[in-house]
């Protein structure tokens, strides 16, 4: 099924956008031709081809939400619904997801979502006993690495970071280790608002690997640490590697902070077919405008300004 993507990755140009329609259209008229137990994994593509759009949020909630209605353990919605923020009544899926756990008909997946549903409505530790009995499911399954990643996250909301830390070295496979870790580090981030050990973490990766998204999740988490001569440094590679208006957007604010106008100016001109309609939306407007008049160039700061 569809995994959302992080909105800096979602590509916001025209043909990109003309694609989406047409797809949300034909997995609409499709769902409506099959069979009602083949319409669900149709309609959670026409879900992502809502969610996608900022302009039809409204959409996309209406449909999670019947679609919750009609099958309230559905994790695919709930993990739509939860990452794009839409209102929908969780209860329901609560309930169902742990007649699942109850009856040892779960999946890891269904285990991992209601541990997230539990600890948001009832509390960390809530969550974390779920998780905890159901330890030997990720174990057979061979996906103890995911288990951990999220006892960790489990544990630093709980105050325990020096736990969940000592929990990431549990795990052998390299690969697998820098997973966990990243989550635990996040999560710390999230709770104390100090992402630099994560900043780093996620650099080491990009450096190992040329990961876009370690690049990206770098940047984000020096945006917090306002290291805007880092993200400066990588405003072309963050473009290049991305392709898309959400990474333009980062690397713009990064080299204006850094006091670098020529290149927000080159940044914007070079790559405004990113943007919807090969059109600046207002903020970056305003950026460029910004640029051209602290670079002294103010008849094009107001032409800028009026476009």
């Amino acid at each position: 099924w569809p995994l959302p993507p992080p909105w800096y990755s979602v590509k916001r140009d025209d043909t990109s956008r003309r694609e989406r329609t047409n797809a949300a259209k034909e997995f609409e008229e499709l769902a409506s031709m099959v069979s009602e137990r083949e319409q669900l994994d149709l309609k959670l593509w026409h879900l992502a081809c809502l969610a996608n759009e900022p302009e039809r949020q409204q959409e996309a909630e209406q449909l999670c939400r019947s679609m919750l209605q009609e099958a309230p353990a559905c994790v695919p919605a709930l993990v739509w619904s939860q990452e794009r923020g839409f209102e929908v009544d969780r209860q329901p899926s609560i309930a169902a997801l742990r007649e699942r756990v109850n009856h040892h008909s779960a999946s890891v997946e269904d285990v991992i979502c209601l541990f997230a549903l539990v600890a948001n409505s009832e509390g960390i530790g809530v969550g974390e006993k779920i998780l905890d009995e159901q330890r030997p499911l990720f174990d057979a399954e061979g996906k103890t690495h995911i288990w951990r990643a999220h006892k960790g996250q489990a544990l630093v909301g709980r105050g325990q970071e020096n736990a969940a830390l000592r929990l990431v070295e549990e795990e052998s496979d390299p690969l697998r280790k820098r997973q966990v870790r990243q989550a635990v580090l996040e999560a710390v981030s999230r709770k104390t608002g100090k992402p630099a050990a994560q900043a780093d973490d996620l650099e080491a990766e990009f450096r190992d690997t040329g990961d876009v998204d370690a690049l990206i999740g770098c940047c984000f988490a020096r945006r917090k640490l306002r290291d805007w001569q880092f993200i400066a440094d990588h405003a072309d590679e963050i473009v290049k590697l991305a392709g898309t208006e959400g990474a333009l957007r980062l690397a713009v604010e990064g080299a204006f902070f850094a006091g670098r106008d020529a290149d927000v100016q080159r940044l914007l001109t070079q790559n405004v077919h990113l943007c919807s309609a090969s059109a600046l939306p207002s903020d970056l407007k305003r950026l460029l405008a910004e640029s051209y008049r602290r670079h002294g160039l103010l008849g094009k700061a107001v032409a800028s300004a009026v476009e």
